[in-house]
């Protein structure tokens, strides 16, 4: 059972336990009659590339095999029948050579749908002419491969040598040329036959019947719970985009071996298209947010977030809490912050009037690299900009941003007669919060800020989330996963755009 593990992971991944206990029940036979019919039906079950009545048959004699009651794994119990019926197993490798000759004689199962093999006379005919030739006894092939392998080389290099000047045309040329060529290959022989000399083990006589287990193992004790019969293996793939919108409460309750987190995973190994997989509907009246594939493999580990995957999960939140609080557009945000005049001017949100909130969330870009969380807080007049990576400028960024947004409601009142939150003295305000422990996971940490301030608005947010690397990977398939659930987008009645 040594390399029992290796050689089911490698050759039956699959089917991985039921491998081990067929393993496990050869290690029960007690003659080598019974060894042969196990490994005779080990490899019509392994070994057929179709599930017909043959097959089910020798799996059923595995299962029998696997669920009897007496099983010796110590072969204290053997008589003297199993010791005369392994006499003649001795020698090199004789019980090699019988396995080996026992599993090419056995026929496996043929009949199906195999994709490869055809009917008919042309078949047929075919199949009668290369039969013949595989039985023919004739092969140009020299016992030392070695010598083999130089003559072919050396033909090649006669016909294929050449100087950099041009072709060889004198004979002396030619010899020398040639015999730098011929010792280079010898060398380069040499070395990588010690390259690929690997440690060769011989046994003179087959001890395996004098060996003693010291405890049962699990493959090898008596199997409890019957394998299934599975007659088709074949899996369907899902759909790029989510069939129905999924609505559950919430998305931590999930586990992350459910369906739907599958459906994330199968959605992120596909290459990046413009397929829309989400439609968030917006706390603003009369807007959505539109997510697509492109947007939402931005979500996997060690990238960054794209605003639209932000900002529809801004969105989410509000519409979970309802504590009346705005959510602002990133492109607004970032006007209002670093953008001129002019273009401010076209940005007044001259239809939202901001006495019927008490809050405005936000997030905004840094020179296309980075993403900063904007908390405007009504209640106590203060402006927050956080910033998810280590800073010492926080204070002093958070008192400009109540500059400019102070700037931006009088521009409000000057263009549109807009007067709500005008009088209001802002300040620049601090919130004690974890940094980011990478350089990709600043709009991760701009959600979890924004969850922190919703969940307990009006009351004062305390942030102590974890940001570590699994921490973080965790967070990006709930927040995938949630985008998928919230959506309102049926593809049974649209097209994806």
């Amino acid at each position: 059972m040594k390399n029992a593990k290796e050689i089911c992971k490698k050759y039956a991944p699959k089917n991985y336990h039921l491998a081990m206990h067929t393993v496990g029940v050869f290690t029960t036979a007690t003659s080598l009659k019974d060894l042969s019919d196990m490994v005779q039906s080990a490899a019509v079950v392994f070994g057929s590339p179709c599930s017909g009545e043959n097959v089910e048959k020798h799996f059923h004699n595995l299962q029998l095999w696997m669920q009897k009651a007496n099983v010796d794994v110590d072969g204290n119990a053997r008589n003297s029948k199993a010791d005369e019926d392994l006499k003649g197993v001795k020698g090199n490798n004789l019980f090699g050579r019988h396995f080996k000759e026992l599993i090419s004689n056995t026929s496996l199962e043929m009949d199906g749908d195999l994709g490869r093999h055809g009917t008919g006379k042309m078949y047929e005919q075919y199949h009668n002419k290369y039969n013949a030739l595989r039985k023919i006894k004739r092969q140009n092939i020299t016992e030392n491969n070695k010598m083999q392998g130089i003559m072919e080389k050396s033909q090649w290099d006669l016909k294929h040598i050449r100087l950099r000047s041009g072709r060889l045309t004198r004979l002396d040329d030619f010899v020398v040329q040639y015999q730098i060529s011929h010792t280079a290959l010898l060398k380069e022989y040499e070395v990588s036959k010690r390259m690929l000399q690997r440690k060769k083990f011989r046994v003179d006589e087959e001890k395996w019947k004098e060996r003693r287990q010291k405890k049962k193992g699990r493959y090898v004790t008596v199997l409890r719970k019957p394998f299934p019969f599975r007659r088709s293996t074949k899996m369907v793939a899902s759909s790029m985009a989510p069939s129905s919108p999924v609505q559950t409460g919430r998305v931590e309750d999930v586990t992350l071996e459910t369906p739907e987190f599958q459906e994330v995973l199968s959605l992120w190994k596909k290459r990046d298209t413009e397929v829309v997989v989400s439609v968030l509907p917006s706390k603003n009246h009369g807007t959505s947010i539109i997510i697509h594939h492109s947007d939402l493999r931005t979500l996997r580990p060690h990238l960054w977030l794209t605003g639209e995957v932000i900002e529809g999960l801004f969105h989410c939140l509000a519409k979970k809490e309802q504590k009346g609080i705005y959510i602002m557009n990133h492109y607004t945000a970032g006007l209002i912050l670093f953008g001129d005049r002019t273009q401010l001017s076209r940005q007044s949100l001259r239809n939202v009037n901001f006495d019927r909130y008490q809050a405005i969330v936000m997030f905004v870009n840094i020179k296309n690299v980075h993403w900063k969380f904007l908390f405007i807080n009504a209640v106590n007049h203060t402006v927050y900009l956080l910033d998810p990576a280590p800073s010492s400028s926080e204070e002093e960024d958070s008192k400009l941003a109540a500059r400019k947004f102070s700037d931006y409601l009088k521009m409000r009142r000057t263009r549109h007669a807009k007067t709500e939150w005008v009088d209001i003295k802002w300040k620049g305000g601090v919130l004690t919060h974890p940094v980011q422990k990478d350089g990709f996971s600043c709009g991760v940490l701009v959600v979890m800020m924004a969850r922190a301030v919703m969940k307990v608005f009006p009351d004062f947010p305390v942030m102590k989330f974890k940001t570590s690397k699994e921490k973080m990977a965790e967070e990006r398939k709930l927040m995938a996963l949630e985008i998928l659930q919230a959506s309102v987008f049926d593809t049974n009645s649209n097209c994806a755009m």
